[in-house]
């Protein structure tokens, strides 16, 4: 009896994450073995699981909860960054990347965006044209538009039309200008 009860809750919980949860959001379990096994039997989101931490944690405040989670979701964003480059350089043979601000603002316009890569301290500042069709590093003989950072102006486009956006490291993309897409 005690089993079922515990699965119909979290059965329960499973339904609840539902407004928090999107696809391919990683997911970290903690507790005691015997319900972690239950969730996993009863999850939607068993894709979405990417370790257990086995243990009671009935005491513990969010830091204490943080600083045993974040050592294994840094190891997993570690590992997907890594699997991003691997896609981007086997993409590139396929000519299906496009590298560099001024090609990316166009393509992100054009509403062409599906995976942004870029840089986490890459700014770039420059000028729109063209009710904001056409992006240039320095001013233009035509009436233009100031745009402080463009490259968060394409991460909000990306996302707005359904794309997604990822952040690396400092100079992992500098063979591709620090962005491609």
């Amino acid at each position: 009896m005690q089993e079922i009860r515990f699965k119909q809750f979290y059965h329960k919980a499973d339904k609840f994450l539902n407004q928090y949860v999107n696809t391919g959001l990683p997911i970290i379990l903690l507790g005691v073995q015997k319900d972690i096994a239950w969730f996993e039997e009863v999850s939607s989101y068993t894709k979405n699981f990417i370790q257990s931490i086995s243990g009671n944690y009935d005491y513990f405040n969010e830091k204490q909860l943080a600083d045993i989670s974040w050592p294994v979701m840094f190891e997993h964003l570690q590992h997907q960054r890594k699997l991003l480059i691997k896609e981007l350089e086997e993409k590139v043979g396929s000519h299906l990347v496009i590298t560099g601000i001024q090609h990316i603002w166009q393509a992100t316009k054009d509403g062409k965006a599906f995976k942004l890569l870029v840089e986490k301290d890459y700014r770039q500042s420059g000028f729109t044209t063209d009710g904001g069709y056409q992006f240039h590093e320095r001013p233009t003989d035509k009436a233009y538009k100031i745009v402080t950072d463009a490259v968060d102006d394409i991460m909000e486009m990306v996302l707005d039309s359904g794309g997604q956006v990822f952040l690396t490291d400092n100079n992992l993309l500098k063979d591709y200008q620090h962005i491609a897409l």
